[in-house]
């Protein structure tokens, strides 16, 4: 069994059932939106408004739109690189701890980046709304559980190869900075940073027996693809 770290483009292996079920059930989404927006006009906003994530909405009880944010993406990069980064991420954490408790452990995450965003737009922008949609908020959840199981295993910060518990921090840093100047526009950094936090503290703080257990399985922290292929 090689012990060799990999960089970020050769992770990820064969497609687990939980990985493989929910980039299906986003690409099935991106699909009838793209269509929709090209053949129904207004179809694609109605779907982003009814299911996207609207903060004042949550006052409103509609807190459906939590889960169904996860799942919704515009364009055809946002869609292509959160699919990606499911692939390399997620392929690796379901291996090791089972796909019941990588899915709750996704859901968890992508909830608690929503609740993030939405708290703080909240509080910020109570009469300026905006609409969060997309899986980033999972997938920092993802790059934090990596981090913490493989943490020297090579991925690629700003293509510069890093082990992983470094790069990571280095992402959620440039994520905290983008959230207090405003970074990017229609980024939802919060999200991603919210995310993030709640992958850690479901990881280190809430006393998961069943997934603890699994975690403290012996490992040398490092992911060779070849051993899942």
């Amino acid at each position: 069994m090689s012990r060799r770290p990999l960089s970020a483009l050769s992770l990820g292996g064969r497609l687990s059932s939980v990985v493989w079920m929910l980039i299906a059930w986003n690409a099935i989404v991106f699909l009838l939106l793209a269509v929709s927006a090209r053949f129904v006009e207004g179809l694609d906003r109605l779907i982003l408004l009814n299911l996207g994530l609207i903060p004042p909405d949550l006052l409103r009880g509609r807190v459906w739109e939590l889960f169904t944010y996860m799942f919704l993406h515009r364009e055809l990069g946002h869609f292509f690189f959160n699919m990606l980064a499911l692939w390399m991420f997620g392929g690796p954490l379901e291996a090791r701890w089972g796909s019941r408790p990588f899915l709750i452990y996704y859901i968890f995450t992508g909830v608690g980046g929503g609740i993030t965003n939405a708290a703080v737009e909240l509080l910020r922008h109570p009469q300026v709304p905006s609409l969060i949609y997309g899986a980033s908020g999972a997938i920092f959840g993802l790059l934090v559980a990596f981090a913490l199981e493989f943490p020297r295993s090579t991925i690629l910060f700003l293509f510069f190869p890093l082990q992983a518990r470094y790069a990571v921090l280095l992402y959620a840093l440039l994520e905290y900075y983008f959230s207090l100047t405003g970074g990017r526009s229609g980024v939802a950094h919060l999200a991603h940073l919210g995310g993030a936090l709640f992958g850690w503290l479901y990881l280190k703080v809430i006393p998961w027996d069943k997934l603890r257990r699994r975690r403290r399985r012996r490992y040398d922290g490092v992911y060779d693809i070849r051993d899942h292929m």
